[in-house]
């Protein structure tokens, strides 16, 4: 990254830096939660390495570097840049492969499309956008941001073994399937949603409510 000094406004380099740092930090923080401790990182880095490669190359295929690029970032690392804010996700998707015996690839395409099913974009940038102005609120919005891809690869799960069990067919018509099953619970979320996404005031208590409707919804169904 000290390469692009030149090549790059120190704006552009300080976002990128920062996202790196952010992504890492939320690794850190996923294998101390999910993992048993003290880390064996030898360990870690095996069962992960080839997981999390794939799905960046899955990923990768998908992402819109332009701005990027426009910004003087070279494209093979401007590619790999768009992919990080995908990539606070690898980890859990990675766990639902493991646990569930579905393939990546499978577990990769119904987790974007319950992120397109439910329109869960808007809520990974409202929680993005939530102030960091002291370190109480910057722990509150990653315990929140932790949340969202938690209960995002629940559900996930959730579609997945509903699948295995008794469904064929693309993973957008698998997700079409379950959303009808659990109409009354999805819609109940939704509206929620709804509610929060056109309210004036975006603070944590209403973010905080969202990303509870989305755990209330995989326990449910």
């Amino acid at each position: 990254m000290r390469g692009l000094a030149d090549q790059v406004s120190a704006a552009t380099q300080i976002a990128i830096d920062q996202e790196v740092k952010r992504l890492g930090e939320r690794a850190a923080r996923w294998l101390l939660r999910n993992e048993s401790q003290p880390l064996a990182i030898g360990r870690v880095i095996e069962a992960y390495r080839e997981p999390v490669e794939v799905l960046h190359s899955i990923v990768s295929v998908d992402v819109d570097a332009s701005a990027l690029i426009e910004a003087g970032v070279p494209g093979p690392l401007a590619s790999q840049v768009a992919t990080l804010g995908a990539a606070y996700g690898f980890l859990d998707l990675s766990h639902v492969a493991s646990r569930t015996g579905s393939s990546l690839e499978q577990v990769a395409a119904i987790y974007g499309a319950l992120d397109a099913e439910l329109d869960l974009s808007w809520l990974r940038e409202r929680i993005t956008a939530l102030p960091r102005s002291d370190h109480w609120e910057a722990l509150a919005r990653s315990a929140l941001r932790d949340d969202f891809f938690r209960e995002h690869a629940e559900l996930t799960a959730t579609v997945v073994s509903r699948a295995q069990r008794s469904d064929d067919g693309a993973p957008s018509d698998l997700v079409e399937a379950w959303i009808a099953r659990n109409a009354v619970a999805v819609d109940r979320c939704r509206r929620t949603f709804e509610g929060i996404r056109h309210d004036a005031e975006r603070d944590l208590a209403r973010v905080s409510v969202a990303v509870q409707a989305m755990s209330q919804l995989s326990r449910t169904v």
